[in-house]
């Protein structure tokens, strides 16, 4: 892979996953995403959810080391860029960050990983939950 390739491809596969989740949201009868509208905490955190379901599906069943070489010190960074405006919107609804955390743990329960990827950011997600 030459230079960069493997760190576009992982920028790919994030912004891949978050469009296809943002889009997911724009249907009639599907559930939205997007943090800006939530109007709760419990809504704010069920979208992030969605959001990170669709980072892990995304993922599908690729290798961690395709993440390691795009970026060694900080491999699932470009993953964790979406949830930069639930960060926001948390601020802006006042939620309370223990809360936050306990919603969120409930919101991540039915994700499932398909790949060692998936299974290594999804545990790197979930760490304050056990």
């Amino acid at each position: 892979m030459r230079p960069g390739g493997a760190r576009r491809a992982v920028v790919s596969v994030a912004f891949a996953a978050a469009v296809s989740v943002g889009l997911a949201g724009c249907g009639g009868g599907s559930k939205p995403t997007d943090a800006a509208t939530a109007t709760s905490c419990p809504e704010l955190m069920t979208r992030a959810g969605r959001v990170l379901d669709g980072i892990v599906r995304g993922l599908g069943s690729k290798d961690a080391e395709a993440l390691r070489a795009a970026n060694p010190d900080d491999p699932f960074g470009a993953l964790t860029a979406p949830f930069a405006a639930f960060e926001q919107r948390a601020a802006e609804l006042g939620c309370d960050r223990a809360e936050l955390r306990r919603l969120a743990c409930e919101s991540y329960k039915g994700v499932r990983p398909q790949g060692p990827a998936a299974e290594q950011y999804l545990a790197r997600v979930t760490e304050s939950c056990r």
